[in-house]
């Protein structure tokens, strides 16, 4: 049974992301047009132009390009031999769960890795093998999934990649809970300093969650979205599948950003009360 929190937390994202968002606000309007014309018109068109407007790649690239801004650059060749040469080095990888699907007509395994957590699979089997550092692999059981991701993402980097984790973390069900689990196993092994390896566009709520925790993160993102696919100006104002996928994502990233500040902030609040 999923976690009842868990389950309404991603409810009410839903509810607030593009581009369902202004599509709820356009209903809204629509719903008050005849106690209130002018506001439930205006709410009505603002609300369909802003679900238009996520749709356009012009503007996704805009709102992606602005999270992965906000986050650390590519890990390159140099500055990966600088930090290894560094006197404290990372002595782990964390590699962060993205979803699972399940089907019974895939063999020989039902349940695989979704794209996105693949991509991070990759990332961090590379980032491995050039470090020859061991990997943990982060992941519970979402409400998609016959297994907890962290078990396909070893299974995968084990068959697929030579590659064994030392560390299976699989009871959390989103970053926060990747983090607060991940610290707790590496505390036993004294591991203090990580790479983590996820999506650029991911990378800075996944900073500000871990290094809450009290670790030092060395990031490894990947796989960034902006200024990918681009091409000429008039299709760019064309409204795109992904254009709409990549306006969710960047939106997604944004609220989940802002409530982790929000929930770090009060519990600063609560520890200084007690003081």
């Amino acid at each position: 049974m999923d976690d009842p929190v868990i389950t309404l937390k991603r409810l009410l994202s839903a509810l607030v992301l593009l581009p369902i968002a202004p599509l709820l606000l356009a209903l809204l309007g629509q719903l008050i047009r005849r106690s209130r014309p002018r506001l439930g018109g205006f709410l009505a068109v603002f609300g369909l132009l802003l679900a238009l407007a996520s749709s356009l790649p012009i503007v996704s690239q805009a709102l992606i390009g602005w999270v992965e801004a906000s986050g650390p650059q590519p890990l390159t060749a140099e500055r990966l031999r600088e930090v290894m040469n560094s006197p404290s080095p990372p002595t782990a990888i964390v590699i962060l769960g993205g979803g699972t699907r399940f089907d019974e007509r895939e063999h020989p395994d039902h349940t695989s890795l979704k794209s996105g957590t693949l991509e991070r699979v990759v990332a961090g089997a590379r980032l491995a093998r050039a470090t020859g550092l061991p990997v943990l692999v982060s992941g519970g059981q979402g409400p998609e999934s016959r297994e907890a991701e962290a078990l396909t993402m070893a299974r995968t980097l084990a068959r697929d990649f030579g590659i064994k984790p030392r560390w299976t973390e699989s009871r959390s069900l989103d970053t926060s809970g990747n983090a607060r689990e991940s610290a707790r196993m590496l505390a036993d092994s004294g591991v203090r300093r990580i790479f983590l390896v996820t999506q650029a566009y991911h990378m800075p709520r996944a900073l500000l969650a871990f290094e809450g925790t009290g670790l030092k993160v060395v990031a490894a993102p990947h796989g960034f979205l902006a200024g990918v696919g681009r091409h000429s100006t008039l299709w760019q104002w064309l409204p795109a599948p992904s254009a709409i996928h990549a306006s969710w994502l960047a939106s997604h990233e944004v609220v989940g950003l802002a409530w982790y500040r929000l929930m770090r902030m009060a519990s600063g609040s609560h520890k200084k009360q007690k003081e």
